[in-house]
């Protein structure tokens, strides 16, 4: 159209355009409006009729001004149609009917596919619609029609590709195996014959144009689960990836800058985490490498991607150990291959400096898995110092012990490294040959079985040893053993190493016998005992030449297995007993029968390493129960804060190996690598599985170290023993397993605390203990319900009733311990005013509580004071600071001190003999009359004697019932949460318990140089009586 034909229209008729413009100009506006929101299956229909309905009013009034007019009725209609063409089709209309008819050509192919269902009914209906389109679709074309043949053009290139996506999704959203891509002939024809059927033969696009359109969205689409294929699926998506590097290839390297910016946003968003373990990163690290290199050739991508996870994972310290364990283990048979290919150069991330990222050229040569993960730090050096100690520890300790396959290995590894870099393994290796041979030139000389590992010192990694006396009965096979050494090797000389290594060792106590592994120093502790049946600390440590610190943490851990029991005293004035009663004696007996039912394949698996995990299965079943679901990783991290005795930390694999036993015997279950208590069954199974176990110890000389790795003292040949009386003497041990006592669902977790610093003193602090021993936070670690169904709470004791030191967990320090809070530059304490002695209650907080002080209550008015949520325990009896009671929550208070809001909440002990009475606000006042008013008054006044204002309260002083307290509890929980989840919070929420999202877990470590650091506890500090004597009257 041209604007001399629409002038040429108004000059035959002003009319005519002014009834185009002004009549079916609004109505078919109107009527696009309309269908704008109608269904894509009624478009065909509605867009036929307003299309006919323009034209139909067209040529009646075409027909109304002819009579007379020496022009012809069809050629006057053709310019009048091509006007309300071109008027109707501009500006804002145009855009709204090229979607509408973008949407009906979507519609269109649909109806064809369905054409294909040969259902006679519906292929009728779909002929028919198709049949209407086709008319709809020549009226606008026509050039005596309308003649809007661009705007048909482009709606339908418009839907073509809409068309082309959506079968991409489909094929896409399909599981990974069965995605097929690389032949689109067939989707492309019924595109092609598609828009023939509908009569725009003119538009049919060629088969090229499609094959590429539907590339790209098989692209772009892909790009959108590219983290799935490459990190969580690789290699099932392997005939995905080929498929997606022909699509790439096939267009210029189309969507590869896309793929790239969403895979990097990925894996920094979901494997890049915190919570994500080492090991799972390196595995995300190895599938990257295969899978990208496979992807794109250039590797251009893998340098972007691997990059981002080198710089990740260089920060944490478990990096290069998890590197060699992932590569030696895990990954052995498939690595074992890539090492045995040519030699190839190391790919380290400095060479890469400089290099066009566009086309790195060979790369794919030496970017296997083996050398991207030996190159994540850069230097051989460092991966042959981490697998020397990997080495190192897998020998010397037999049931990781593999000298086969240590030796294939490390001949693999001399194809990717100089003899020279590995020549310290090698003579490990030989060092193992020649103790095996040592072993069986003195076995008929030993007194008991005796393994050694004799060892190169200047070849070997450094062993910690200490010195202590070792037991008499020990030292004379050690010394039988030694003797023979020196007349098969001349002058060298043994030195034993007694801080390494394990005895088996057999306990009888009043006829229940049991088998255990311990180190020489816990043996050498129990040793005593056969001397007589009381020791002191002090008497343990002068007569085994050990440190006292040593010597309680083994005579405790003997405590918790049920062997000794200590009398109640200070710590180092107590006296160690032999353990009366034989119950755990007899559960054991029991388990070491149940054991004789398992199948000699099992008896057959090497599995030393997690059956020393079993001592702390009541801590684990506690712990889940608590935390579920926990992950492998979290329950690592904690065991291995525990410090076995004589042994390393388990290792990640012996962890699953552990929880995998407990899921197998129905005592857990495992979905998506989430561990839960299975609560019907656990109490029905038991299980343990008593192995050999090895003595590791060390032995030196100028130039020999020596390993006993395997000292087994059998039942009958033993010489160390335990008696009660001067009876036949009774072999040792007991097996691992802590103490635990039965509590009920109503009572607290038992937790335990230790003091340092002097007491009112600025050092002065408490830390917390769970069951086990171990350290915890007690503001994270401690859960918040004891009983959720039943609204019992766990409440952290901070200060005893009448008492006036202002105690508080300290929310900024590492492990939150309890300290004294501090009032330019002096502890501080409450005054007494007439009639309060210091705190009227027990004061406390709930754990894993938290007042946000960003955070305005729409009824106080003011926000959160940043502290756990306080608690005052209103029960007769007076607790311990530290104390972890149970209490049920019956009111609240609202105090606003400083302008924030402060909750105190009322409850009770469980264990008080009124608990059962007092539910409610109401209770307290007919059990306890006057008390709350008299806290009240106390929370008003306290802080006058300091020269501020009385504290105002929300709710005019009101107490609050327990509905409304149990909501304040629900809110400042959730609070929490979202604290802990904070990558950088100004509180400390540094945790061991698992919860999801958790940003900041504990470093055993860091806590371990914390608690090392403390001063000694000291007598409590001089205090001002005047402080703390003076009474202070308040008038109203």
């Amino acid at each position: 159209m041209t604007s001399s034909s629409n002038e040429d229209v108004t000059m035959m008729d002003p009319e005519m355009g002014e009834f185009i413009t002004t009549s079916i100009l609004p109505r078919f506006r109107r009527a696009v409006d309309e269908m704008l929101s109608l269904p894509n299956h009624c478009l065909i229909s509605a867009i036929h009729e307003t299309v006919l309905s323009a034209e139909n009013a067209v040529d009646k009034n075409v027909r109304k001004i002819m009579d007379g007019n020496k022009y012809g009725v069809e050629y006057l209609k053709t310019r009048i149609l091509h006007f309300a063409g071109n008027t109707l089709f501009k500006s804002d209309i145009e855009k709204k009917m090229k979607l509408l008819i973008t949407n009906a050509f979507k519609v269109s192919f649909l109806l064809y596919e369905m054409l294909k269902a040969k259902d006679g009914e519906v292929s009728t209906c779909c002929e028919t619609l198709l049949a209407m389109f086709r008319e709809i679709l020549m009226r606008l074309i026509d050039p005596n029609s309308f003649n809007v043949m661009s705007v048909v053009s482009q709606a339908h290139n418009q839907a073509v590709w809409h068309i082309i996506a959506d079968i991409a999704k489909r094929r896409c959203a399909m599981q990974t195996e069965m995605i097929s891509l690389a032949d689109n002939t067939g989707r492309c024809r019924r595109i092609t014959d598609w828009t023939v059927m509908i009569g725009l033969s003119r538009l049919k696009p060629t088969k090229r144009t499609l094959q590429q359109a539907m590339e790209k969205c098989f692209i772009t689409t892909l790009s959108e689960k590219i983290y799935d294929l490459v990190i969580v699926e690789y290699p099932r998506s392997s005939r995905v990836i080929d498929d997606l590097r022909y699509c790439m290839q096939n267009n210029g390297g189309f969507g590869r800058m896309l793929l790239m910016d969403i895979l990097t946003k990925d894996v920094e968003q979901r494997l890049l985490q915190v919570g994500v373990g080492t090991t799972e990163i390196l595995e995300g690290y190895a599938s990257a490498v295969e899978c990208l290199r496979r992807l794109d050739p250039t590797c251009v991508i893998m340098q972007q991607i691997c990059s981002i996870i080198r710089q990740y994972i260089k920060q944490r310290p478990d990096t290069v150990r998890c590197i060699i364990t992932y590569i030696t283990g895990e990954k052995r048979e498939e690595l074992s291959e890539q090492l045995a290919m040519r030699r190839t150069a190391f790919l380290d991330e400095e060479e890469l400096v400089g290099v066009n990222d566009e086309l790195v050229p060979g790369s794919g040569d030496t970017a296997d898995v083996f050398n991207m993960l030996v190159s994540v730090y850069g230097s051989k050096e460092i991966f042959v110092k981490e697998y020397r100690e990997l080495l190192a520890e897998r020998l010397t300790k037999s049931w990781n012990r593999d000298p086969q396959f240590e030796q294939r290995y490390l001949e693999l590894l001399k194809l990717r490294f100089s003899e020279g870099e590995l020549q310290q393994c090698e003579v490990m290796l030989k060092d193992m040959r020649d103790s095996e041979h040592i072993d069986r030139l003195v076995d008929n000389l030993l007194p008991f079985p005796i393994n050694a590992r004799i060892i190169s010192s200047f070849f070997w990694p450094k062993i910690e040893n200490e010195d202590f006396a070792m037991p008499q009965a020990l030292m004379t096979g050690l010394d039988e053993y030694a003797r023979g050494f020196e007349t098969h090797k001349g002058s060298r000389k043994l030195e034993w190493m007694s801080a390494v290594g394990s005895i088996e060792l057999e306990v009888e106590l009043d006829g229940v016998k049991a088998v255990v592994a311990v180190s020489p120093a816990h043996a050498a502790v129990l040793s005593l005992f056969t001397k007589k049946e009381t020791w002191t600390l002090d008497e343990v440590a002068a007569e085994l030449k050990m440190d006292k610190r040593n010597v309680k943490k083994r005579l405790e851990w003997w405590q918790n297995s049920g062997v000794v029991y200590a009398s109640s005293g200070e710590s180092e004035a107590k006296t160690w007993h032999l353990a009366n009663g034989t119950s755990k004696m007899e559960r054991l007996q029991v388990e070491h029968d149940f054991e004789e039912d398992v199948s000699d394949d099992d008896k057959n698996e090497d599995m030393e390493a997690v059956d020393a995990l079993e001592q702390y299965w009541i801590y684990t079943k506690s712990f889940i129960a608590n935390q579920e679901p926990v992950k492998a990783e979290r329950l690592h991290t904690i065991f291995r804060m525990f410090a076995s005795p004589g042994q390393h930390g388990p290792t990640l694999e012996d962890v699953v190996a552990f929880l995998q036993r407990k899921v197998k015997m129905n005592l857990l279950s495992c979905v998506n690598g989430l561990y839960k208590l299975d609560k019907a069954s656990y109490q029905y199974a038991k299980w343990y599985r008593a192995k050999q176990s090895p003595l590791c110890c060390c032995i030196s000389s100028e130039e020999f170290e020596v390993s006993i790795d395997c000292m087994q003292l059998l039942c009958r040949s033993v010489l160390l023993f335990v008696t009660r009386t001067i009876l036949p003497p009774l072999p040792i041990l007991f097996p691992y397993f802590l103490k635990t006592v039965q509590q009920s669902t109503m009572c607290s977790t038992k937790y335990t605390t230790e003091e340092f610093g002097s007491l009112y003193g600025l050092d002065y602090r408490v830390y917390f203990k769970d069951g086990n021993g171990c350290f915890i936070s007690p503001w994270h670690d401690i859960p918040l319900y004891v009983n959720e169904s039943n609204k019992i709470y766990n409440m952290i004791i901070e200060i005893p009733r009448w008492t006036n030191a202002k105690m508080e967990i300290s929310t900024k320090e590492s492990m939150t311990p309890i300290k004294q809070d501090v009032k330019n530059g002096e502890p501080r304490f409450v005054d007494n005013f007439f009639p309060f002695k210091g705190y009227i209650w027990n004061y406390g907080a709930l754990p894993q509580t938290w007042e946000d002080p960003k955070h305005v209550d729409p009824v106080t008015g003011a926000c959160g004071d940043n502290d756990p949520i306080d608690v005052i325990e209103i029960g007769s009896k007076i607790h311990r600071r530290g104390d972890v009671i149970s209490v049920k929550v019956v009111g609240v208070i609202a105090l606003i001190d400083e302008g924030e809001t402060d909750w105190k909440l009322v409850a009770i002990d469980v264990t008080d003999e009124k608990a059962d009475q007092i539910n409610e606000v109401k209770d307290v006042e007919k059990h306890f009359p006057g008390l709350l008013k008299a806290t009240r008054e106390w929370f008003r006044n306290y802080k006058i004697p300091a020269g501020k204002p009385p504290n105002q309260f929300a709710f005019n002083g009101s107490f609050k019932d327990a509905n409304f307290a149990h909501g304040i509890i629900s809110e400042t929980h959730e609070f929490w949460k979202r604290l802990i989840k904070e990558p950088s919070p100004a509180l400390n929420t540094e945790m061991t318990c698992d919860i999801d999202g958790a940003a900041h877990h504990a470093n055993c470590d860091n806590w371990k140089k914390i608690i090392a650091q403390q001063p000694s506890s000291n007598a409590e500090k001089d205090v001002p009586k005047k402080k703390l004597d003076k009474w202070h009257y308040i008038t109203e």
